[in-house]
């Protein structure tokens, strides 16, 4: 069902459009009457208004809230920099409530933020699926999306492209001579997660070597990693001839998990890592073969997606909720020492 507009409102109470944006935003007094009338249609079509058209109309500059799954997350520090250098050159402000980690505190600052003035929310939250966070913002509040999947009421979505790099990777491994390859991932119902094993899976059963059970999953950790890296390593009689992990801390894990049973990497076992470096310590030798995610340029498409929603907000309410759109990133396969 169609979201109410404001022409619905005005058409319900037997008003002007205008007379309705004057009892909305209280810009110029309306009669007793009409403004009762209007308030009964708003009710019983549910209408919300747009916060960021009404912020504008009201002179109120862009302000826009980011929620983070957990700021601590190396990934969030580079996607902050890049976000926060588009917004500055266009003036919007931005301010940011982390929710540690705890998936609950998303929910928290959602509700909390869509009863203030924010023009958008930026969510980064830790699911793949966020539909209930959705749910809690309702029609009031444009959202841009960062690593999630699509859901009704978001604007924009912008998502690294896990599956191709990892089916590139993948191939990559392949074509060098390695079949018997380890996918490890994180039991989390992260996006990375599960498009890096679609793109795992994809590549080996194209090549007839895809085994069900060299998919391993542990806590998205160092430790995880490591954990989850040596139980296999004692479950089998070899060790694999290459791993893709599909987190950069897992990744981390399983090269020390690896050097503690004296296996040479990539001599014994190749490791291409999914994320970015700077997760891994600089002095940390060999350095990853990996797929690294550009957070920073994602933070500079992910504050474009909100300047678009501030200017097109200046030319009217309609032009701030346009169909979802989804903008995928590439993510590049920077060579190493370890595949």
């Amino acid at each position: 069902m169609a979201k109410p507009t404001i022409r619905d409102v005005a058409a319900e109470a037997k008003v002007s459009i205008a007379t309705v944006s004057y009892v909305v935003n209280g810009t110029k007094p309306v009669s007793e009457e009409r403004r009762a009338r209007v308030e009964r249609a708003i009710k019983a079509l549910g209408y919300r208004p747009n916060a960021l058209a009404q912020g504008l109309k009201l002179g109120i500059s862009g302000t826009v809230a980011v929620v983070l799954s957990d700021i601590a997350n190396t990934r969030y520090t580079l996607f902050l920099r890049g976000l926060y250098h588009k917004l500055n050159e266009s003036g919007v402000t931005a301010f940011v409530a982390d929710a540690e980690g705890i998936y609950e505190k998303e929910r928290q600052h959602i509700e909390s933020l869509t009863s203030r003035q924010v023009n958008a929310i930026v969510l980064a939250s830790s699911r793949a699926k966020v539909g209930e966070l959705i749910d809690a913002v309702g029609a009031e509040v444009p959202i841009v999306l960062l690593d999630s999947e699509i859901e009704d009421g978001v604007v924009f979505t912008v998502q690294p492209d896990y599956r191709s790099a990892v089916i590139r990777a993948t191939r990559h491994l392949v074509s060098v001579g390695k079949r018997d390859i380890v996918f490890v991932g994180p039991q989390d119902e992260t996006r990375s997660g599960k498009e890096s094993l679609k793109g795992y899976v994809l590549a080996l059963r194209s090549v007839g070597s895809y085994d069900q059970e060299s998919v391993l999953y542990g806590d998205s950790s160092e430790e995880g990693g490591r954990d989850v890296t040596l139980e296999m390593l004692d479950r089998r009689q070899e060790a694999p001839e290459a791993v893709v992990a599909a987190d950069p801390y897992m990744g981390l894990g399983v090269l020390h998990a690896l050097y503690e049973r004296g296996l040479a990497v990539p001599g014994d076992v190749a490791v291409v890592t999914v994320g970015w470096r700077p997760a891994f310590p600089k002095l940390w030798l060999p350095q990853p073969t990996t797929l690294e995610v550009p957070w920073h340029e994602a933070g500079v498409v992910v504050g474009q997606c909100v300047v678009d929603l501030v200017e097109n907000a200046r030319v009217g309410e309609s032009a701030v909720t346009p169909s979802g759109q989804v903008i995928a990133l590439d993510v590049p396969l920077v060579p190493g020492e370890t595949a």
